[in-house]
């Protein structure tokens, strides 16, 4: 159920009579969802239109549902298929070192993938082990519904301790789907804190993600970490990188985004360490060498200011950002630009547009989809595609005068636009329309 109250103004309306008439959806470019994260763990899963409006919440970690499945646990890493996907994965981290575990799910703390989809919360991790930790990050939607994502086994992990692993890199599966073979050459790579491993959605085949090549490096005399972006088949055993990350900062942790156009021609990469932090774009393609491609910068990150995570959403760009200065200070919310921007042409925050607007909490992690459909929350299991009604109406002003407009409440059975014709005498005078 979905009420809201508009007001629509008129002149010399005594008399006057209201049609009010349901319409489908207005068009948009597609949906946005994002994690409200809470102070000391938990939070929420949001979604959105892409430029802001409806902006309403999935499901919650604190939920009776959730709580079922994982108690205890820290929502993070949403995301969704760009080319139209109406399903939402993330992950949930259950228990902290110190505290007993044991739960149905995990023997001991744990992080495992979930998906939320028309409504209904489905737990896409296999059987847990008997014993150890088992660790799932970043998992991203491939064409044809698999999953790919981040993953490791410590079967001797104690607390306070984690042990070595018995399996590790990145992995594609079918949801509840056991890990069996690493993609490519990620088992034997040392994968970025934010590997971020990121499908080609035009090419299901295609993989990018981030691997760290170590610090031994020199730069204009000082030592720095290097990073690679590569891409890559499945079974791809030498992985060559489509584009290579000098970090300045000490202990900095590399590329913290990556994200394919729809078309799977570039990647977007988030940089987000100093001297040359901001949003990049590269070619995808591999039959060029880094060294003879041109990365462009769509945006730079000022003084004062922390970009998150930054994905292609058809003709813009969204991603997280956070500023220490703004009035907002200590929390992030989501913003989108124009994906034809660069640095001579847009600067942050002038060009860009706050989507959120919320000075209570973090909003982080942002997602896109293609579909207009607003994603429905947990629980909500009326299909999109069911005709939308008009459940109740009601005339809130009953005098129409020349400078007071008429007031009414109506309540949709989900959201949708809304066509109002008023009319005398029989003949219309005035239409407005509303969109959620």
């Amino acid at each position: 159920m979905v009420s809201r109250v508009w007001r629509a103004i008129s002149r010399g309306l005594a008399g006057a009579a209201l049609a009010l008439a349901v319409v489908a959806p207005a068009a948009h470019a597609g949906q946005i969802v994002w994690v409200a994260a809470a102070r000391g763990g938990g939070g929420q899963l949001w979604a959105a239109n892409d430029d802001g409006t409806y902006p309403h919440q999935l499901l919650s970690a604190t939920s009776t549902a959730v709580a079922a499945m994982q108690p205890g646990s820290t929502l993070a890493d949403p995301d969704t298929f760009q080319l139209g996907g109406s399903g939402v994965v993330f992950t949930l981290a259950a228990g902290t070192w110190g505290v007993p575990a044991g739960t149905a799910q995990c023997a001991a703390p744990c992080t495992r993938s979930y998906s939320l989809a028309g409504g209904v919360l489905s737990a896409d991790s296999p059987t847990p082990a008997p014993a150890g930790v088992s660790l799932e990050s970043q998992p991203r939607i491939a064409p044809g519904g698999q999953l790919v994502e981040d993953y490791a086994l410590y079967p001797d992990a104690t607390q306070g301790a984690l042990g070595a692993t018995s399996l590790q890199g990145l992995f594609e599966r079918s949801p509840g789907a056991p890990f069996d073979g690493p993609w490519a050459d990620t088992a034997t790579e040392t994968l970025a804190p934010l590997a971020d491993p990121a499908p080609d959605p035009a090419d299901g085949s295609l993989l990018a993600w981030v691997a760290d090549q170590g610090c031994a490096y020199k730069l204009r005399g000082a030592t720095v970490c290097q990073y690679a972006v590569h891409v890559a088949p499945a079974g791809d055993a030498s992985a060559p990188p489509v584009a290579i990350f000098d970090d300045e900062t000490p202990g900095g942790r590399g590329p913290s985004s990556l994200s394919w156009s729809s078309n799977g021609r570039d990647l977007l990469i988030v940089d987000d360490q100093p001297p040359d932090d901001g949003i990049y774009e590269v070619a995808a393609t591999t039959s060029v060498p880094p060294s003879a491609k041109t990365v462009s910068e769509l945006i730079s990150e000022p003084t004062g200011w922390t970009f998150g995570q930054a994905r292609f959403a058809g003709s813009k760009v969204i991603f997280s950002a956070a500023g220490n200065g703004s009035a907002k200070a200590g929390t992030s919310d989501i913003y989108s630009i124009s994906a034809g921007c660069n640095t001579g042409t847009c600067a942050f925050p002038a060009n860009a547009s706050d989507l959120t607007h919320d000075p209570a909490a973090d909003n982080v992690d942002p997602t896109w989809t293609s579909a207009a459909a607003p994603l429905p929350p947990l629980g909500d299991t009326t299909s999109a595609s069911a005709p939308l009604a008009l459940d109740a109406a009601r005339i809130l002003a009953t005098s129409v005068t020349a400078t007071q407009g008429v007031g009414f409440e109506v309540t949709l059975s989900r959201a949708g636009s809304l066509s109002v014709s008023i009319s005398r005498d029989g003949h219309t005078i005035g239409t407005t329309s509303e969109r959620p």
